[in-house]
């Protein structure tokens, strides 16, 4: 188990690491980009993810017949090692597959907004579910018209797909279910 998990674990985790470096490198591209710019990466980023999704799906099903199998054989240990690798890997997973482009707080399509990107990449990056996005938390103490409702527009790539979301008021985040 140790040496399949030496040898196949590596890989896996470089293919994720590279998925991520490219999305968000890809990810901080200037606005003014032509439609098929957007379009070919668009379509590159879905076949990395297509390419690298049967070399987990393996990696996967190996670890949880190895965990049955282990369980079965009074072999805990082994079992919750493997268990851990499983969540470890769920982890990884989701939090790969999501990458912030842009986040502005404040009031849209006027000067009187504040990037909270930053913000919400850290979070992101740091292992937190959850950002609260207030006036003091989410837009670092900036209110950009105060007195009124702000609106936080979020634009990011889930699974190679580049999508956005806006929310109303003052609203915690769940970057893995308010982000789908």
């Amino acid at each position: 188990m140790a040496r399949l998990s030496a040898i196949v674990m590596p890989r896996i985790l470089v293919v994720l690491l590279l998925i991520s470096a490219t999305t968000a490198s890809l990810a901080q591209k200037p606005q003014s980009e032509p439609p098929e710019l957007i379009e070919a990466r668009e379509e590159y980023l879905q076949a990395v993810q297509r390419a690298s999704v049967p070399f987990l799906a393996s990696y996967l099903k190996k670890l949880e017949f190895l965990k049955e199998r282990y369980t079965k054989e009074g072999k805990l240990d082994a079992a919750i090692a493997i268990d851990t690798e499983l969540k470890d890997i769920e982890q990884t997973k989701a939090s790969e597959q999501l990458t912030i482009i842009s986040a502005r707080h404040g009031i849209l399509g006027t000067r009187q907004v504040t990037d909270v990107t930053d913000a919400l990449r850290a979070a992101l990056k740091s292992g937190q579910p959850t950002i609260k996005l207030t006036t003091f938390q989410g837009a670092l103490g900036q209110d950009p018209a105060p007195g009124v409702e702000k609106k936080t527009k979020v634009t990011y790539y889930r699974n190679g797909l580049k999508k956005e979301r806006t929310f109303t008021g003052e609203v915690t985040i769940n970057f893995f279910e308010d982000l789908k």
